[in-house]
């Protein structure tokens, strides 16, 4: 799963302004609402509601009344925290705010954070490059976003610490945490077989050699089973070739034969795309095909109709990544996974089953 894009743009500016902070862009004390504002071009109340993140975060400290906020960001905490580096999943994923904010707390919480120089499609998703580029990297711990099972499993087996955000991870000895997906897709399926679905798709195509079911996955085509469909990996959760090129041909082999009825779409940027290719093929949004997202779809709120989507909360997720940081940095051995809730949000993109299908 590649990292979501989930922020309101209250959180979107937070995140902004905790970037031009470890950049020392923003030193000593934060600018006035209004100067803000202007800068930046929001409303006075979007820098406002900023604001009072950054404090509840502990990134400022108010002064009193009529005086600016201090920045809070520890220059010297009297210890020195990991080094510790960011594999992403693509490198364009560094002006991803949820990527931001991660990094802007460990910072915070006086590690030594960083993003990798590569990512993990930049090295092929190669278990051995990757190795071979971890070990000439100086760090001492590693976050890994959205890995395959395969590089997880290499750095399950390594003498340094490392944590996948996301990705292929049940089963490996290495800590990690993500959305409890596997009861939402249940009751995705079950919703859209209430509303009349058998064919129903999931567009799930994590880059990985092996392509058996992930334990989603396999909830998904159990929920099939359960109701009495089909339950093909080949068709329910196919595969395609890297690129727009290879998942817009992938929809056109799907329509052209035993055409869905249903779209469940992992990531947000597939689901914009597969509404993109429906619209640009005449079919309707929910009338001919219902598209449900795995994640939240940014800026979901200017949606008219809502998007039906998954929705989690993203700071629970970034509190167990410096926590685990906080922890190994004192030596301790953490390895513990976890999920977090998820909830799945009906919005106006589901809707009944085209009749006769």
């Amino acid at each position: 799963m590649n990292p979501f894009h989930c922020m309101t743009a209250v959180e979107q500016l937070a995140a902004h302004l905790r970037v031009e902070i470890a950049r020392g862009e923003l030193v000593d004390t934060m600018p006035g609402v209004g100067s803000l504002a202007a800068e930046l071009g929001c409303s006075p109340r979007t820098v406002l509601g900023a604001l009072k993140q950054l404090e509840h975060d502990g990134v400022l400290r108010k002064q009193g009344v009529g005086r600016r906020s201090r920045i809070a960001l520890p220059k010297d905490t009297g210890r020195s925290g990991n080094r510790v580096a960011i594999l992403l999943y693509k490198s364009e994923t560094r002006s991803d705010p949820t990527v931001v904010e991660l990094l802007t707390r460990l910072l915070a919480a006086a590690h030594q954070a960083f993003y990798a120089s590569k990512s993990l499609h930049g090295l092929g998703m190669d278990p051995e490059r990757v190795g071979r580029y971890v070990r000439s990297v100086e760090a001492d711990a590693w976050i890994i976003v959205s890995g395959p099972r395969g590089v997880l499993s290499w750095f399950a087996e390594q003498d340094f610490p490392a944590f996948a955000l996301f990705g292929v991870r049940a089963g490996l000895p290495i800590a990690g945490i993500g959305p409890d997906l596997v009861t939402t897709d249940r009751l995705v399926v079950r919703r859209l077989v209430e509303l009349g679905h058998r064919r129903i798709v999931s567009l799930s195509n994590l880059a990985r050699a092996d392509r058996s079911p992930t334990r989603v996955e396999q909830a998904f085509l159990d929920e099939l089973a359960l109701h009495g469909l089909p339950s093909s990996p080949s068709y329910n959760i196919p595969k395609w070739e890297s690129g727009a090129a290879g998942f817009r041909s992938r929809l056109d082999s799907l329509f052209a034969t035993t055409s869905p009825t249903a779209l469940v779409a992992e990531v947000s940027h597939y689901f914009i795309a597969a509404h993109q290719y429906c619209l640009e093929h005449g079919m309707r949004v929910p009338q001919d095909v219902s598209l449900v997202c795995r994640e939240p779809i940014p800026n979901r709120e200017l949606c008219i109709p809502e998007t039906s989507h998954v929705y989690w909360d993203y700071r629970k997720l970034l509190n167990r990544v410096v926590r685990w940081a906080d922890k190994v940095a004192l030596g301790k051995d953490d390895r513990r996974q976890t999920h977090i809730k998820a909830e799945f949000i009906e919005g106006g993109t589901i809707g009944p089953a085209p009749q006769g299908l």
